[in-house]
Formats: structure tokens, sequence, C-alpha cells
């Protein structure tokens, strides 16, 4: 651990691991979360790690390495920093970092609101009330943020402009293949809608022969061909078909 992260890669030859990313971390709470609940050691596991956690939740409401911390306007996670891919988007190709999604992406609030959610619970389980009270109260304020459309856009409805700029109003397959399959800090409804959305081809682009596409066909951004030769990142000025995605 280090300021508040775990490495997302050892190099081969080296001592010290990379610590570039902006979810390994959070889905450390995501693993400890399934262990049965029927034997006490699984618990007692959990209470011995809630003194990192809880460390990683005050870097992260600090803000640590690479840009990653809370927003205090709004407590949402943000991140981003100058030549690094920090989301599980991570190709990179020299010095091109081919998604860099700065600033605050809708899976990694997901598992954010998750990872806080979980520890809130667990520092309850340990009788620590007095700690478990203000990490739940920083929950429910992302929760709260996130139903107010901060990441929802409604048909008919201009999206949300914040600081002069424009929020997105495009659906990723981020949204439906990482976050609506845990804990999303939205209502079970809209949940349902983004699978319901990606299933049928609509909101994210499902293509039924090559899966998610990073748009739906109907977007005007939308292009045919993609700047990876499947599963081989090129620059964007060579660009390849990668199936009909």
């Amino acid at each position: 651990m280090r300021d508040g992260l775990i490495p997302n890669m050892f190099p081969e030859g080296e001592r010290e691991g990379l610590y570039h990313t902006a979810d390994a971390t959070l889905w450390f709470f995501h693993a400890l979360a399934p262990l049965p609940r029927g034997d006490r050691r699984p618990r007692d596991a959990r209470a011995a790690c809630c003194p990192t956690l809880a460390d990683i939740v005050e870097h992260h409401l600090r803000g640590t390495r690479f840009g990653i911390g809370v927003d205090p306007a709004d407590g949402l996670l943000r991140q981003g920093a100058e030549g690094y891919q920090l989301t599980w988007m991570d190709a990179k190709v020299g010095d091109w970092v081919v998604t860099p999604r700065r600033g605050k992406a809708v899976e990694i609030n997901a598992l954010w609101y998750n990872a806080l959610r979980l520890l809130g619970g667990w520092l309850a389980q340990a009788r620590r009330v007095a700690s478990a009270e203000p990490i739940g109260a920083h929950a429910e304020r992302g929760r709260d943020v996130v139903q107010r459309a901060r990441f929802w856009y409604a048909r008919g409805r201009p999206p949300l402009r914040r600081g002069g700029r424009r929020a997105a109003a495009t659906i990723r397959p981020a949204g439906p293949t990482r976050s609506s399959r845990i804990s999303l800090p939205t209502s079970g409804a809209r949940s349902r809608a983004l699978a319901g959305g990606a299933g049928r081809g609509r909101a994210s682009g499902c293509s039924r022969r090559s899966g998610l596409r990073s748009l739906a066909p109907r977007d005007p951004d939308y292009k045919p061909t993609t700047t990876a030769t499947c599963g081989r990142a090129t620059p964007p000025t060579t660009r390849a078909r990668c199936g009909p995605g």
C-alpha cells in the first residue's frame, strides 16, 4: 500500500510496483465482500483489514497520487494525470494514452460508493460506530448527487452543465458492463435500464457479433472503425476495422 493505493502491476525485474490505477484499490473492498458469512474467520479478516481500508478512504478524501481524490464540491471521486491511463481502459502506445478518461468516471464512482458502504457496514459490525457514521455520510452524499442526475441523462432533458462545460449525454460501455453489476448508486429501475439498453443495442451500442460498442451507431460521434486491431492498439492515424463494432 502506498498513499492509499495498491499497485496494479509489478513489472518483471523491478523491485517496486506501479500504482497508476484508480479502480484496483476500490476492487479490493469488493473482493472482501463475498466471503462466507457462516464462518467467523471472514468477519475477523475484514475486521483486521478495517484500519487499512479506512486509511485508503482517508487518502482518497484528501487526495492522493495522479489526481485521484474526492471533489469537495459534490463528493464524487475524480482522477487523472497527464500521460497516465488510470481506469480499466488502460491501453497505451508509447506516450499516447488511448483513453485518458480524466475526471469523474461513472464506474469509478460506483466502486467508490460501494467501498464506502461496505466499510461503513464492517466498521459498524466491529462496533466502531463513531468511525462508521462519517463513512456512511460520505456514501449517502455521493449517492444523492448521482440520483440528482450527475450521471443520469433523461431523454428530452439537456445534459447537466458544470463549470461552463456541458456533460456528455452518451452512455459508454463502462456503465452497463461495470457499474450495474455492483452497488451502483442509482435506483433498481435505472440499473435495469442500463443493462436493458445495452441488450437492445441502443444505449451502449450492443453488437450481436462483437459485444458492446464504445458508442451506439446512432450517436453522431460513432465511427464504424476502431483504433485497435483486435487487441493491439495502433496510433489514431492508422485505423483498422475490428469486427462489426
